[in-house]
């Protein structure tokens, strides 16, 4: 019996002090990592699940037609609710957003004019581009070779060092 008590007293001492060893060195533990938040917690997540799996209920024949337009008209509402809310804390409104589209649709199809031309690559798709997507080169900047990027003289079709055809 008093080997048992020995025996229970070395355990513990031992557990003791390997729990409190490093409170006593003084190691702080690393801070989690913040983990980012899962589409399905989020409000909107929530809601937009719940109409998918109002779906798959109805697809399976879990829901009658009676239930199923209840449910699918009440979850609707408060989707469309947090969606509202999420559209009133954007930065920008809606109708902000709609006229930048409309002015940039115009701009690419206003002609050529309206499009941005680099010197290596030729006309870019992107209305307001300051650099060429394809290259990474300045709109309106010298033109350079994309062999060897060697400015090119204006007007040359093949660049002087190594020979390339210019675009």
């Amino acid at each position: 019996m008093i080997w048992e008590v020995v025996a229970a007293l070395v355990v513990g001492i031992a557990v003791l002090v390997l729990v409190l060893e490093p409170v006593a060195r003084g190691d702080v533990p690393a801070a989690p990592v913040a983990d980012p938040e899962d589409v399905e917690d989020t409000p909107r997540g929530r809601a937009l699940s719940a109409l998918r799996e109002i779906e798959f209920d109805r697809a399976t024949g879990k829901l009658s037609e009676s239930d199923y337009e209840a449910l699918k008209a009440r979850y609707t509402a408060k989707a469309l609710e947090v969606l509202r809310h999420e559209a009133s804390r954007a930065e920008a409104p809606a109708a902000d957003l709609e006229s930048q589209v409309a002015a940039r649709v115009a701009a690419i199809r206003g002609g050529a004019g309206a499009s941005p031309r680099c010197s290596s690559c030729g006309p870019r798709p992107e209305a307001d581009a300051a650099f060429c997507s394809n290259c990474g080169q300045a709109i309106g900047a010298a033109p350079h070779c994309r062999e060897c990027r060697a400015v090119l003289v204006a007007g040359s079709r093949f660049c002087e060092s190594c020979g390339r055809q210019a675009a």
